[in-house]
């Protein structure tokens, strides 16, 4: 059956690849663009502090390797020659940070990290099928698999630069080695390694500690409990071990969280905690995540409850009681549950297949529930996606060919490669005036819309490329004008 398990890898493969490559040279979410950069910054001055605890250290330490290896492999490509090259700080992105890349090729590759991660994702999910009913026709683990590998959420984040598919990882593995642990228990100490390398890359994993617990006690090695629990602590520790070298920053930026998620919360993604906040979720399953078919089915799939599937389930269960008692309801903290439910909706349509007479379920089931996702999955494999600013050298060509000094408003953080030309000068166009700009020797002006007061008798426009209006927090496809200084 295991030789199936290239059906849904490849499938997945293939809806995911395009993320690696998706929005370059731009980065659009905010915490893929400070994630990178801190990485690329430990690489740049050679420190294993990230002197940043808001999250654990431990997807940091596994990007560093990969940052390292494709700098070299850049370097070979004749893309760059030193570390310094790589650009990280912006004096006009959000905290300072680089929000445009100056070398793509790095970035890609750590997102190719990510994308891989979620590859081991699906092949979890079809694991933990023949894991807990041993007996299933193939269809349903594949079927599982092959649910996760189209669901638009997981495609969504799957090349994400970020802790979450660190964090989903680890997770399932953990999970993973428990159901392996009920036929073989000594599996449950790489379990507990697997739980506290969870934590280690993100703090809201907490719960999946509790689960090798849990199957020891379903062992009736109770006395194994604490054992577990200090090897994740272990496991924890040598994921973050800065966490103590600083302790005051460690507490001050986790108390932040905490803070952030079950207090402050965040606006546009906040909703009262309790049964508001766990209907909120239930929507979204029923929407993109699962679609109503799979929710339906996973429902079902309550039904098939055995001590493995309860097993299983007890970290989605423990991490959504965790969730809803929080403000905050990003739904991409909930994705990692995708995977899980997916296994749970495999045990629906088994419980279907073994009661129907007539197996029609086994050649229904796949298109039945795969025809949501995998329609949504076509369209986000095919969007593109559209920025001003690729066009913005295009239509300065001629002026950069002729030596004219272009005058570009930072704001627009365009990809760094276009500054490096001699006669560019970056402006500040917050305060700055046209009549100013001549004055310092400007011939051609790239403003982001709405620009300041334009006098036609100054200068004629180039062109004028329509986007999103006014500064923004992280700059995406902006509304732009580009003027030429009469003579």
């Amino acid at each position: 059956m295991y030789r199936l398990l290239i059906i849904p890898l490849l499938v997945g493969f293939w809806f995911r690849y395009p993320m690696v490559e998706r929005e370059m040279p731009y980065f659009y979410n905010e915490d893929e663009a400070h994630h990178f950069n801190r990485v690329a910054n430990m690489v740049k001055s050679g420190s294993f502090n990230p002197e940043y605890f808001h999250k654990p250290s431990l997807h940091f330490y596994l990007r560093m390797p990969v940052l390292a290896a494709s700098f070299l492999w850049n370097v070979r490509e004749g893309h760059i020659k030193t570390l310094d090259e790589l650009r990280t700080t912006d004096n006009f992105g959000v905290a300072k940070y680089a929000f445009t890349a100056s070398h793509p090729g790095i970035v890609k590759w750590n997102r190719m990290l990510s994308l891989l991660l979620s590859l081991g994702m699906i092949a979890a999910s079809v694991i933990a099928v023949t894991l807990i009913f041993p007996k299933a026709h193939s269809v349903f683990p594949i079927g599982a698999g092959l649910l996760v590998a189209l669901s638009p959420p997981l495609i969504r984040e799957s090349a994400m630069i970020g802790v979450d598919p660190v964090f989903s990882f680890f997770t399932l593995l953990a999970s993973l080695l428990c159901l392996i642990s009920l036929k073989n228990s000594k599996y449950l100490f790489w379990a507990a390694i697997s739980a506290g390398l969870a934590v280690s890359s993100k703090y809201n994993a907490l719960p999946i500690i509790f689960v090798p617990v849990l199957t020891s006690i379903f062992l009736g090695t109770y006395k194994k409990a604490l054992l577990l629990l200090a090897l994740s602590l272990a496991a924890f520790i040598l994921g973050s071990p800065y966490i103590f070298a600083e302790l005051p920053l460690f507490l001050n930026q986790f108390a932040y969280e905490i803070w952030h998620y079950k207090i402050a919360g965040h606006v546009g993604n906040e909703g009262t905690p309790g049964i508001s906040q766990a209907l909120f979720y239930l929507k979204w399953l029923r929407g993109d995540a699962l679609f109503i078919t799979g929710l339906v089915l996973a429902l079902i799939g309550l039904i098939k409850i055995n001590r493995s599937l309860f097993v299983w389930l007890s970290f989605p269960a423990l991490f959504f009681l965790l969730m809803i008692d929080q403000k905050v309801n990003f739904t991409r903290n909930m994705s990692v549950i995708i995977p899980y439910l997916c296994v749970l909706v495999g045990a629906g349509g088994y419980y279907i297949y073994e009661r129907l007479k007539f197996k029609i379920v086994l050649i229904s089931f796949i298109p039945i529930i795969l025809i949501l996702p995998l329609t949504e999955a076509f369209i986000l494999r095919s969007a593109k996606v559209e920025d001003t600013r690729d066009q913005v050298e295009f239509f300065l060509k001629e002026s950069l060919k002729l030596n004219k000094r272009v005058f570009i408003a930072g704001e627009l953080q365009l990809a760094p490669h276009i500054y490096k030309h001699p006669q560019v000068k970056v402006f500040k166009q917050e305060g700055s005036t046209l009549e100013g700009l001549i004055q310092d020797g400007a011939e051609v002006v790239v403003f982001f819309n709405p620009a300041p007061t334009i006098d036609l008798e100054l200068v004629e426009p180039i062109i004028q490329l329509a986007g999103l209006l006014g500064p923004q927090r992280v700059v995406k496809n902006p509304s732009l004008s580009i003027y030429k200084v009469r003579k």
